[in-house]
């Protein structure tokens, strides 16, 4: 049997092998003095740009300390500058810290916290990292304690017996299969259950959890030929969020039922093509963006991988197709068609009900009153209708076979409402659930019930945010990361004031985005908010909300102005160590007037809980800065600052304070939303320009954002929102 790697591989080696990056000075003058062995200078260059969040500079440093490289050996203080860089997802700090605790330096041993260290290292393609946990498994070292059986929850499960026809029951083993197959792992009642490496005899091989035999729970499974997922099984089939990565370039990340791609999702081919929109059963279905590599672009409906009902396709060359499609050909322009009527493009049903109703589009009356208008085939509801029923409910959005498949609003007679995905007349996917008393629920369903990820907002105020299981709370998500608006009340700044006033409660920040006076901003900035204003340049303009997007925190307002500036948004998505400058307005106005802008990185291409639509950066975010633009060297808008992480929470969590650890909102997002009010943003910039022109170019594009509201509103409001302690 081999022996378990334990090397520590130096930073500055690893950092050489990574070409396309572009360092800072003052992390390349600390690389140069660390090549000549100037470890003094090393170290001051290092340590600052590790304190401001600079994932690298503190995985060097956990090197340093790590090997007394110019500073006494302290393995503590290795492991803490490790940690640091490991929660931004380095995958070389991760797997560093994983060796450290197998091995026991600065931190008690432990074998399953190595052995998690390892497993994210891992899933990053590490390849050390890989080895490890592939020996851990083979050797039964390091079983995590969530998958220990509780009759054994207190002692390390103990070997399986080497007779394999004896019962494997709470025991760690290999097991070979007559067909060649090879399984290292957990059992439990003679089943797979636990966690395990599964290798097939044609070469395919899966690492995770199982249960009862089957796949179930967090896994890889890399293909002989080289494809390879990343995601949540359910059954022992992909259910839930995933990457799937095919061995020719293309690549997918988004949700998965039954094995397929179905959910939202963003496709991305090796060719440079990408759709960003909804998923059935691996093809285009319902509404979604696909942009072409030569720059054409289609916004619109999707049926089996075409483009399907209402659209609009864009050309690289300007010129513009908007109306109903049907398998990819342009049909006739309707400039705006509701999605209920969107199958007028079919021919009529017959008059006589009793005829055969197949790919035409019209009206049917139930012998119990119910009425449907839409899209019918093979005498089935099939393609988008409205289905009134005679209690006063009523449906609008897709079906398939009778039943509501896809995406569909349901309005209930007594004012409750579902907006989101169905499947087999049940909810299913995400959608959003208000009910007529005010309380709302957006997250995940599950046939029907609430079940994922999601947010329940009570009548009263009380928020309950976590994971879901069959309609019932399971536990609060610890990670996410709090919104940052204003400053936190106090009561006595309130007591001599009329509750009734309207008073300016927070602030935020926004930027222009067309010459009609659009601004971008997050949600939680408007959220609640009576009135909302528009300051720039001694004026300010009311604010009205066009449309918003909770899930995403994002919100699109219109004041009644012309912007002397409009910023324009990024068309290349955004990079690893990427120059970013971020503005706003921190701290309202209590600081300066002026707008602020910050300096920093892209140091994570996914935000909490690998959020995809999110981006990670060490550029500082302080309260009031929500809603501003995070620009690049280009004066292109590549996110929307909207959170840093929990600080308090972090600590608990890691050991450790985070420092720099903030989050913004990929332009594709606002893009998106932009593209469903038809405005057009302004064509992004192709070099590099000067900092005179980008400090320009904030100052006149960012604003200052204030939210209005009564003194009732704000005590209603404050367990979802942080205000100013004083108030205008």
């Amino acid at each position: 049997m081999r022996n378990l790697t334990a090397t520590i591989c130096l930073a500055v080696a690893l950092l050489l092998g990574t070409s396309g990056v572009s360092w800072s000075q003052d992390f390349q003058k600390g690389f140069s003095a660390y090549q000549s062995g100037d470890y003094a200078t090393a170290l001051r260059e290092w340590t600052p740009l590790a304190k401001q969040g600079d994932a690298f500079a503190q995985y060097n440093l956990g090197v340093m300390y790590g090997d007394g490289q110019g500073v006494p050996q302290d393995y503590k203080t290795a492991v803490k500058w490790y940690i640091l860089a490991a929660v931004q997802g380095y995958a070389k700090a991760q797997y560093n810290l994983g060796v450290m605790y197998d091995k026991g330096r600065g931190v008690p041993q432990n074998e399953n916290t190595a052995l998690k260290w390892y497993r994210l290292a891992a899933e990053q393609g590490d390849s050390r990292a890989q080895y490890n946990l592939d020996e851990m498994f083979d050797k039964g070292r390091g079983v995590p304690e969530k998958v220990i059986p509780p009759a054994v929850a207190e002692q390390s499960l103990s070997p399986c017996p080497s007779d394999p026809d004896q019962s494997y029951d709470n025991c760690f083993g290999t097991y070979i299969f007559a067909d060649g197959d090879k399984y290292v792992g957990e059992w439990s009642d003679d089943k797979l259950n636990g966690q395990g490496t599964y290798t097939f005899a044609d070469g395919d091989k899966y690492v995770g959890e199982y249960k009862d035999g089957k796949k179930n729970g967090q896994g890889t499974y890399i293909f002989a030929d080289g494809d390879k997922y990343v995601g949540e099984y359910k059954d022992g089939k992909k259910n839930g969020q995933g990457i799937y990565t095919s061995a020719s370039g293309h690549k997918y990340v988004g949700q998965f039922r039954g094995g397929d791609f179905n959910g939202q999702g963003t496709y991305t081919s090796a060719g440079g093509e990408e759709y960003v929109g909804h998923f059935k059963d691996d093809k285009f279905n319902g509404q979604g963006t696909y942009t072409f590599a030569d720059g054409d672009k289609y916004v619109g409906q999707f049926k089996d991988h075409k483009f399907n009902g209402q659209g609009i396709y864009t050309s690289a060359s300007g010129k513009v197709e908007e109306g109903i499609w049907k398998d990819d050909e342009f049909q006739y322009a309707q400039k705006v068609t509701p999605p209920a009527v969107a199958g007028q493009s079919l021919p009529p049903c017959p008059s006589d009900q009793d005829q055969s109703y197949d790919n035409c589009f019209g009206t049917y009356i139930f012998a119990d009153g119910d009425r449907y208008v839409g899209e019918w085939s093979d005498d089935k509801l099939n393609g988008q209708g409205t289905y009134t029923f005679a209690d006063g409910d009523k449906y609008v959005g897709e079906w398939s076979d009778d039943k509501k498949n896809g995406h569909g609003t349901y309005t209930f007679a007594d004012g409750e409402e579902y907006v989101g995905e169905w499947s087999d007349d049940k909810k299913n996917g995400h959608g959003t659930y208000t009910f007529a008393d005010g309380e709302e629920y957006v997250g995940g369903f599950k046939d029907d019930n609430y079940h994922g990820q999601g947010t329940l907002t009570y009548a009263s105020g009380k928020i309950e945010e976590g994971i879901w299981k069959d309609d019932e709370f399971q536990y609060a998500q610890q990670v996410k990361p709090p919104v940052v608006t204003g400053q936190s009340p106090t009561p006595e700044s309130q007591r001599s004031t009329d509750p009734n006033k309207v008073v300016s409660a927070s602030s935020g920040s926004g930027f222009a985005v067309s010459s009609n006076g659009h601004v971008i901003t997050n949600h939680h900035v408007i959220d609640g908010c009576q009135n909302v204003k528009i300051h720039h340049n001694g004026k300010s303009f009311s604010a009205t909300v066009v449309t918003y997007d909770p899930q995403n925190d994002l919100a699109l307002l219109k004041g009644d102005f012309r912007p002397s500036t409009v910023l324009s948004l990024s068309t290349n998505s955004p990079e690893l160590l990427q120059d970013v400058y971020v503005a706003g307005y921190p701290f309202g106005r209590n600081v300066s007037t002026g707008v602020k802008v910050t300096k920093g990185i892209i140091s994570s291409l996914t935000g909490i809980g690998n959020n995809f639509s999110n981006i990670q950066i060490d550029a500082a975010l302080q309260p009031g800065n929500s809603g501003g633009p995070i620009i690049d060297d280009k004066g292109n808008v590549v996110g929307v600052a909207v959170a840093r992480l929990d600080k308090i929470k972090t600590l608990e969590e890691f050991g450790s304070l985070p420092e720099n650890t903030n989050f913004g909102i990929k332009t594709s997002v606002v893009r998106s939303i932009l593209e469903s009010k038809n405005i057009s943003s302004l064509k992004s910039n192709r070099a590099s320009i000067s900092k005179t022109a980008l400090g320009k170019l904030i100052s006149d594009g960012t604003y200052y954002l204030s939210c209005w509201m009564t003194i009732t509103q704000i005590e209603k409001m404050r367990t979802k929102k942080v205000f100013f302690e004083n108030h205008e």
